[in-house]
Formats: structure tokens, C-alpha cells, sequence
């Protein structure tokens, strides 16, 4: 009789196991992957830049772009007209599942480099994720510096060659919440945008560097 109860519950047991939901990628989902790809962009190239944007058409904000209430407070002068040059980065990305746990998208810290116009944008990392739900993403910044060519006057000086942004021996983690729902098979892209167009006309003139606060209020991270 003992033999008989042991074969009746062990078998529901294992069935129960068999259903328990598995995670994968960071986040709990139903076995499915997809792929996940970051680009960054010197300027962010909004909603209409399309895969098909080439530099011959770039973008660039108004001179009466929205500036951070920081940057007005601090008095610092604003340069003006279009910065010709690159930036180049050194950054990792991460993405927060439903389940609250973070995911690394890039293979630890990666540098790349990129225009200061235009809406190319440049592929940093690609990786498969589990299909579900991406609430969060954190970007940490360790380098982020400025080789400008031309175009950025300040007080009716031209400043160019060198320009970093100060931050933090540790690096500068930047947090914002986005919707990123993936389905099996259907990739998802996510572009940081660094508008280097805003925070480089805020230069600090006389130390040749761009405060981290001022850096930190114009970068974006978003779908697209």
C-alpha cells in the first residue's frame, strides 16, 4: 500500500517542476530570445532620423533649444552656431527586466567614436535577451571627450582640440525608465543619444572642460 501512495505523488512532483518558469537573460520569460542592439549618436537624431539619415542631412538643434535649468543657472556662456568634430565614449549599458534585475548589454566597458553632427548612429553592442518586458536602463559613462574642429564660439572666441567632460573617477551612471517590450525572434534597438550639440555650447571657456552636471540633464537613452 506504501509502494502505491509513492508512485502516485512522485509523478505529479516532477510535473509541477517540469511547468516552473526559468530565467533567462535577467528577466523570467517563456523560453524565447531576442536580439537587443545599442547604437550611439553624437546628436540625437529623433524620431525621423530613419536607417536611411546620412550626414548630408544633419541634425542640428535650434540655437533656442531647451537648455537645462543647471547650465542657466550656473552662468556659464553658451556658445553658438553648428560644432564640427567627434566625440568619443567610453560606456557601458545595462537594461532592468520586469523581474527588477539588471542585465549588461555591452561586454563590460566600450569606447567608440562618432560624429558631433548628423544621424548616423554607430552600433556599440548586440546581444540576445530573454522576450519580455524592459522597464529601466543605466548607462555608465567613464570617458566622454570632445575633439572639436570648428564651429563652437564662445564670448566671439573659437575654442577647438580637446574638450572633456568631468566625471567621476568611478564614472557617471545615468538612470532613466523606457518601455522596451521584446518578442521572441523581433529585435529591439536602443540608441544613447549624447546631444553634443547642447552641452558642448555650455564649455566652460576658460578650463576647456564641460561640467558633469550639465552632461548628465542633456544625454538620452531611448527606443527607436
Amino acid at each position: 500500500m506504501m509502494h502505491l501512495k509513492l508512485r502516485l505523488v512522485f509523478p505529479g512532483l516532477l510535473a509541477v517542476l517540469a511547468l516552473a518558469p526559468v530565467a533567462c537573460g535577467g528577466n523570467l520569460t517563456s523560453g524565447g530570445l531576442s536580439d537587443v542592439e545599442v547604437f550611439v549618436a553624437g546628436n540625437d537624431p529623433g524620431e525621423n532620423g530613419g536607417a536611411t539619415a546620412t550626414a548630408a542631412a544633419p541634425l542640428v538643434l535650434p540655437l533656442d533649444a531647451p537648455v537645462p535649468a543647471e547650465a542657466r543657472a550656473s552662468g556659464l556662456p553658451m556658445a553658438t552656431g553648428t560644432i564640427l568634430g567627434t566625440v568619443t565614449v567610453v560606456l557601458q549599458v545595462e537594461l532592468m527586466g520586469s523581474d527588477r534585475r539588471w542585465v549588461q548589454i555591452t561586454d563590460g566597458p566600450q569606447a567608440v567614436t562618432v560624429g558631433l553632427t548628423g544621424t548616423n548612429r554607430s552600433l556599440l553592442a548586440a546581444r540576445p535577451l530573454g522576450a519580455g518586458r524592459y522597464i529601466r536602463a543605466r548607462t555608465t559613462f567613464l570617458r566622454v571627450e570632445a575633439e572639436v574642429e570648428q564651429g563652437l564660439v564662445v564670448e566671439g572666441e573659437e575654442v577647438t582640440g580637446t574638450i572633456p567632460v568631468e566625471l567621476p573617477l568611478a564614472g557617471l551612471r545615468v538612470e532613466e525608465g523606457l518601455f522596451l517590450e521584446l518578442e521572441e525572434g523581433d529585435p529591439g534597438r536602443l540608441v544613447v543619444a549624447l546631444n553634443s550639440q547642447l552641452w558642448l555650447r555650455l564649455v566652460n571657456a576658460n578650463l576647456r572642460r564641460v561640467p558633469q552636471s550639465i552632461f548628465q540633464q542633456a544625454v538620452r537613452i531611448r527606443v527607436f
